[in-house]
């Protein structure tokens, strides 16, 4: 499994480039100037999937960082420098739209297949070091960053009550433009909303939250700035009002209502529960 991820060689299988299928089966993306040192190769005789179908025995031609051939045989230009990819498979390059960046995980993830990482809150603001890396054609060891930068919430609300840094807080909906644009300014690339009181983890916890006007205004000033916004829920009532409102994407699922009474009849080990500290259940998310 690891060779094949390790082919997967990330600096440049990114189909979100898009091809123009052409004649004979026969692969073709307009090249761009490159606007780094020369990232040229091939992989030949490998086994590719594109996200849709399998073919055996492909070549790959990577020029200036950038896919221009895929087809089958094995004709490269000369002067190409020829990665063999019998026995191995290639494929495109894993997106995970959930992290938290730390140091070291982009380098991580890329030696794993993960060839672009969406952070959902961070504090380092490396915005400037991202998008530099993300626009390159270069040879790299890390994998492409996003983030939300700081996320949107409120004075005791999730994850102050993790400790750590200081961050900014929203205290009225009439300040929300503003806190999105300071967020905009600071480079986060989408504007995350928290919206989580702590009532799903039973009567004893309690964290303050973004009311539903709070929500829409930071919605849609976003929307305005062209940015897309994604809510952290726990309930099912956040992830409706968050959805109303006009977000994007939620960056859980909810768990107080149908999925709660599955999950904590679940028994053995599954990758999709973890453990709720608060309760003898199982709950989903993370």
């Amino acid at each position: 499994m690891l060779r094949c991820f390790f082919i997967c060689l990330c600096t440049f299988f990114s189909l979100h480039n898009g091809f123009a299928q052409g004649s004979e089966g026969r692969i073709t993306v307009p090249l761009r100037k490159a606007d780094v040192t020369s990232n040229t190769f091939a992989v030949r005789n490998v086994r590719l999937f594109d996200g849709e179908r399998v073919s055996e025995l492909a070549t790959v031609v990577v020029k200036n960082g950038l896919i221009t051939t895929v087809e089958q045989g094995s004709d490269v230009p000369s002067g190409v420098t020829i990665v063999d990819g019998r026995g191995k498979t290639l494929i495109p390059g894993l997106i995970d739209c959930h992290v938290h960046f730390s140091p070291g995980a982009q380098h991580d993830a890329l030696r794993f297949g993960v060839t672009t990482e969406m952070d959902m809150f961070n504090s380092s603001h490396d915005f400037a070091k991202w998008r530099t890396q993300r626009d390159s054609l270069g040879q790299t060891d890390e994998a492409d960053s996003w983030s939300a930068g700081t996320g949107i919430t409120v004075p005791g609300g999730h994850p102050t009550e993790m400790g750590g840094p200081q961050i900014p807080t929203l205290t009225t909906a009439a300040d929300a433009a503003a806190f999105v644009d300071a967020r905009v300014a600071e480079g986060s690339d989408y504007i995350k909303l928290i919206l989580e009181n702590g009532s799903e983890y039973g009567p004893k916890i309690h964290f303050n939250t973004l009311s539903p006007e709070e929500v829409r205004a930071s919605i849609d000033e976003a929307a305005r700035l062209g940015k897309m916004t994604i809510a952290h829920i726990a309930r099912e009532e956040d992830a409706r009002l968050a959805i109303s409102s006009g977000v994007r994407g939620l960056a859980h699922v909810f768990f107080d209502s149908w999925q709660t009474r599955i999950c904590t009849t679940c028994e053995g080990p599954s990758h999709l529960h973890h453990r709720n500290p608060f309760s003898s259940g199982r709950i989903v998310g993370n």
